[in-house]
């Protein structure tokens, strides 16, 4: 939330008009409703916000407005019953800049509103360069502008080629020259597309000493490719001094690309365009030592994908480790048996192994449940409004990769599902739910986080896919996202909400 929507937010659950908070601040009506609107920004270390912030402390007097206020900002009800500590949360709330959660909101919406455009449109190969495929002399380019060209060389090379093989690139150098020029970037986005197209792969040594920020940044910028399972990242575990920089692309039967340059000047770095086989095959194994020292940065999986990513969803829940999973509906983990078993019926013929799935089903609930006794897990849910039930218009959890159609539940199955939540809430003080708003950002994707042990990722929407990742940084981005939208919960209040929820439900019936 931005200044301007906190303010509009506390005035609004402390029914506080703009005149009665302009006098109390000692500022102009017309001024807060600027501020209240966004036409004006505050000023720097303005000296009225922390007379707002006592303000909204005195008028949060009812106990609706101080559940509301606590769980939005996510402290206890004792902080804000307290009026002196709670113009401190409330001032520090509306100062807050929320800037470090949006390189992973970012990311997470672009793989949750992913779709597949049509084909990139290279009428005659326009981007893609004929080379004589007699001439192996070397050729060299400079600075920014060379690199570009020399990527388009390579590229065009590969696409010429006809043959498909597993691309190899690296590249620790300055990001300027894919992504300064739009056009460029363009250019070697329908570039890639077609290598990827003539049925090559790629496997790619991602840089995450660089900032966070610019590593998501660069996954969001592949993410189209990473769509297609194409692409194999990988990244070098240990920190590097970021010094000295290298890029190195290789298509091992037929060019490669090096250059080096020094920090981040690469205005006149040389950019090597090579063919001879000797040379690539001397770069190859430079190349396959260093990725001898790397790990994979994430697991892509796609339709067809079922039994690799099962395994691998298997080994991730077997970690000891606190959780937290955030979806747009119910936790397939706390589905209970007779809900499975009442979908399994309904599956199409494609879906055939029902057997199967209901076995791996209630193997993976009992693992849940043998954790809760062991590590604490936090569900993130989103209740969907009665009548959406009724109607059978809310979708199961359940992977579309595992399971290749929309499953919805029917009102008997959403019922029984609420009901195995409060159960588990009510048996192990481990488990915690924190009831989404509807009108929060989750929407498409689930999101699985282990404590410093990785994330899943699944976009659940077609076209379906599923990132898991175990790096370090990444994994605690992710995990520190879901723990601010959680913040402090009420055990008693989120049973009462869930118990009127069902009641709502079996009424409607």
């Amino acid at each position: 939330m931005e200044f301007n929507e906190k303010l509009d937010y506390l005035m609004k659950i402390t029914k506080t008009t703009n005149s009665s908070l302009a006098l109390y601040t000692s500022l102009d009506a017309s001024y807060v409703s600027r501020l209240r609107r966004g036409d004006r920004k505050p000023a720097k270390n303005g000296n009225y916000i922390m007379p707002m912030a006592v303000y909204f402390s005195k008028h949060c007097n009812e106990k609706y407005q101080i559940e509301i206020l606590s769980e939005t900002i996510k402290v206890k009800t004792s902080v804000i019953l307290d009026n002196e500590s709670a113009a401190e949360v409330i001032y520090e709330w509306m100062l807050k800049n929320d800037d470090e959660k949006k390189p992973v909101e970012d990311l997470l919406y672009k793989i949750s509103n992913f779709s597949y455009k049509r084909k990139p449109n290279i009428k005659n190969n326009e981007d893609v360069h004929m080379v004589s495929w007699n001439n192996i002399e070397p050729k060299v380019y400079y600075g920014v502008d060379g690199k570009r060209e020399a990527v388009i060389q390579f590229l065009s090379i590969v696409i010429n080629n006809k043959i498909p093989q597993t691309l190899l690139l690296f590249s620790d150098e300055n990001t300027e020259w894919l992504f300064g020029d739009l056009t460029f970037t363009e250019k070697w986005a329908n570039l890639m597309t077609k290598v990827i197209m003539g049925g090559n792969k790629i496997k790619i040594i991602h840089t995450v000493s660089r900032d966070l920020d610019e590593m998501l940044s660069a996954i969001s910028q592949w993410l189209p490719l990473y769509m297609t399972g194409a692409i194999e990242p990988f990244f070098y575990p240990k920190k590097r001094d970021g010094v000295f920089k290298r890029t190195l692309f290789i298509a091992p039967d037929t060019a490669a690309v090096t250059s080096s340059s020094i920090s981040s000047m690469t205005k006149n770095a040389a950019n090597f365009v090579l063919r001879e086989k000797n040379t690539i095959k001397a770069l190859l194994g430079e190349f396959n030592d260093y990725l001898s020292l790397c790990r994979p940065l994430m697991k892509i999986f796609t339709l067809g994908d079922k039994d690799k990513y099962l395994e691998e969803l298997h080994e991730f829940e077997n970690e000891e480790s606190n959780s937290l999973i955030s979806t747009d509906t119910l936790s397939v983990l706390t589905m209970p048996m007779c809900v499975a078993e009442k979908i399994s019926k309904r599956l199409t013929v494609e879906n055939y192994n029902y057997d199967g799935l209901l076995t791996y089903s209630q193997l993976r609930r009992q693992n849940f449940e043998k954790k809760l006794h062991i590590n604490k897990f936090i569900d993130i849910i989103k209740i969907s409004d009665i009548y959406s039930v009724k109607s059978g218009q809310v979708k199961t959890a359940i992977s579309n990769i595992v399971i290749k159609e929309n499953i919805c539940y029917n009102t008997e199955e959403y019922i029984l599902h609420l009901e195995n939540i409060l159960f588990l809430m009510r048996n192990y003080n481990n488990y915690n739910v924190y009831i989404q708003n509807n009108n929060s950002s989750v929407n498409g994707y689930t999101l699985y986080v282990k404590e410093d042990i990785g994330v899943i990722i699944e976009k659940t929407s077609f076209p379906p896919v599923i990132f898991a990742i175990n790096e370090s940084n990444m994994t605690a981005a992710f995990w520190d996202y879901l723990d601010s939208i959680v913040g402090s919960i009420n055990r008693k209040n989120t049973i009462k909400k869930l118990e009127k929820i069902i009641a709502d439900l079996k009424n409607l019936k």
